[in-house]
C-alpha cells in the first residue's frame, strides 16, 4: 500500500479526505484504530488510550453509548406576558395607526399627538412592535454578480 504525498497530482475521487486513502482502506483504518483503542483501554485506561491514538473522549463515549441518545425536550409555546396588550387592544391600536388622520405619520408622532389629547393606548415602542408584526415584506433577493466589459465583477443591478 502506498501513501499519497503532496507531490502526487493524482486527483482520485475515491479517496477518503481524512486519511488520504481509498474508501475501503479508510474503513479498515478506522476499524484497526477502534480495535487498538479497545485493547489500550483495558491496559492504560480510556483517557490515556484516547490521547495516544488522537481520538476525542467525547467521540469514544458517543460510539460506545449503551442507551439511545436522549430525546430533545419538546418545544413549548411561548406564554403571553400578563401585562401584554390583548388582541382587542392591539386591534384598537392598529385601527388608530391606520386611520386617515395618522396614516402618514410615524408612530412617534402619533404617540405624541395622542398624549397631547390625553389619550394613552400603549407605548411608542409597542406601536412599532405591532406594526412590525403586521408588515409583509417581499422576500429578500440575493445580489447577482455579473462580469462587466473589462472583466471586473459588478453588481447585477448596475447594468439594468
Amino acid at each position: 500500500m502506498t501513501i499519497p504525498t503532496d507531490t502526487d497530482t493524482d486527483t482520485d475521487t475515491d479517496t477518503d479526505t481524512d486519511t488520504g486513502l481509498g474508501p475501503v482502506a479508510g474503513t479498515v483504518f478506522e476499524d484497526a484504530r477502534s480495535r487498538a483503542l479497545e485493547d489500550l483501554t483495558g491496559l492504560v485506561g480510556r483517557v490515556k488510550a484516547c490521547s495516544a491514538l488522537g481520538v476525542s473522549r467525547a467521540t469514544y463515549y458517543r460510539h460506545h453509548r449503551r442507551s439511545p441518545a436522549p430525546p430533545l425536550p419538546p418545544r413549548r409555546e411561548r406564554r403571553r406576558h400578563p401585562r401584554a396588550l390583548g388582541r382587542a387592544e392591539e386591534a384598537q391600536v392598529l385601527e388608530v395607526l391606520r386611520s386617515r388622520e395618522f396614516v402618514d405619520m410615524a408612530p412617534a408622532e402619533v404617540y405624541a399627538v395622542l398624549l397631547d389629547r390625553g389619550i394613552y393606548l400603549c407605548s411608542e415602542s409597542t406601536m412599532y412592535r405591532i406594526l412590525r408584526r403586521q408588515a409583509t415584506h417581499p422576500p429578500r433577493k440575493k445580489p447577482e454578480l455579473t462580469a462587466g466589459v473589462t472583466g471586473l465583477l459588478v453588481p447585477g443591478d448596475a447594468h439594468k
